[in-house]
């Protein structure tokens, strides 16, 4: 079985003339990936996180294993920055095997295209959040699949194992 925690960055407003990519999470942003971390508490911790390059993304898987009081493999790429769908999915599917679950943190709107990507994964939490046309900043979305090689997660049929966000 494989699992893939697909999170969006907190909460990272932007100030004054700072590029995008030098965006930093503010305290609700901190507070927003402290209650992810508590979340998953009750489930399982990624084994690897692949997070975007840019500064929010990076505090925010820092502030994730902080909160967690867990380490995983951490790595951080460019291809999850300004990406498009693909970029995602190419960087899943190179993911080592070994790993069964990983962990994307990235932008929208790239994260909820690949969730987007598979019909079966639907929830009325996540079909409401749709229907308001917002995307909340620091949501987790957790899918799960029965697959031996992330190369194949393409054609795999996914599965809805979780949905949150913060509500502060």
């Amino acid at each position: 079985m494989k699992y893939i925690f697909l999170l969006r960055h907190g909460h990272a407003p932007r100030s004054g003339n700072e590029p995008d990519k030098e965006r930093q999470l503010s305290p609700v942003g901190r507070k927003e990936i402290g209650e992810v971390a508590a979340f998953l508490k009750e489930k399982k911790y990624p084994e690897i996180i692949i997070a975007s390059d840019a500064v929010r993304t990076r505090q925010t898987t820092e502030h994730f294993c902080q909160a967690a009081g867990y380490q995983p493999l951490c790595q951080f790429t460019s291809d999850l920055y300004n990406c498009s769908t693909d970029d995602i999915i190419r960087v899943i599917e190179n993911c080592e095997n070994g790993y069964d679950r990983l962990m994307i943190v990235g932008h929208n709107p790239g994260i909820t295209s690949v969730v987007d990507l598979f019909p079966s994964v639907r929830s009325d939490r996540a079909l409401e959040v749709k229907s308001r046309n917002y995307e909340p900043t620091a949501k987790l979305v957790l899918l799960k699949a029965n697959l031996s090689s992330w190369r194949d997660m393409s054609k795999a049929k996914w599965e809805m194992d979780a949905v949150f966000w913060p509500e502060l």
